[in-house]
């Protein structure tokens, strides 16, 4: 049994401590190891690390992590967390609170030269996707645009609206 116990002690050397000492634990925050310095710690990488990496990924990327979601953020809602900050990185068009804003007409810049322009329709955009609500030149009528995706989006700002163009 001795030499058993020796073998597998051998074996496994350079993953456990030898016997009497423990191993040296290396901690990310200073101090004592309490929760509410945990919860700090956690909350200072979401703002440092989390969510200036979700203004910055690209939509596939984004879209890898909202699998993972759970496991990088916690038990909450991508759409909440994930999305709106991604959505983020193009200023004002979000509230990082209250989600997009629809109060005002945005033109959206797409990475093909084109532009859009509208008002946000808050209920239909989700994950990647924006739509926009505009009035059709024709026929007056409200029409509803998209779904633009993020990656496809190169810019979005506030619409000045004249008396030569219509949204």
């Amino acid at each position: 049994m001795d030499e058993l116990e020796a073998s597998i002690a051998a074996a496994s050397f350079p993953f456990s401590p030898p016997k009497g000492r423990q191993p040296e634990i290396h901690l990310p925050f200073p101090g004592k190891a309490d929760f509410p310095a945990l919860v700090s710690s956690r909350r200072e990488w979401i703002e440092r690390v989390l969510r200036p990496w979700c203004r910055a990924a690209d939509e596939t990327s984004l879209r890898l992590a909202e699998f993972q979601w759970g496991n990088l953020a916690g038990q909450v809602s991508p759409d909440h967390t994930l999305w709106r900050w991604a959505w983020e990185r193009f200023g004002p068009v979000i509230h990082p609170e209250l989600g997009f804003d629809e109060s005002r007409p945005w033109q959206l810049t797409l990475a093909d030269g084109t532009y859009r322009s509208g008002y946000v329709n808050g209920r239909l955009s989700a994950g990647a996707s924006l739509f926009l609500v505009a009035r059709d030149l024709a026929s007056e009528e409200l029409v509803t645009l998209g779904p633009f995706l993020i990656g496809e989006i190169i810019a979005i700002g506030e619409f000045e609206q004249t008396t030569s163009n219509q949204i």
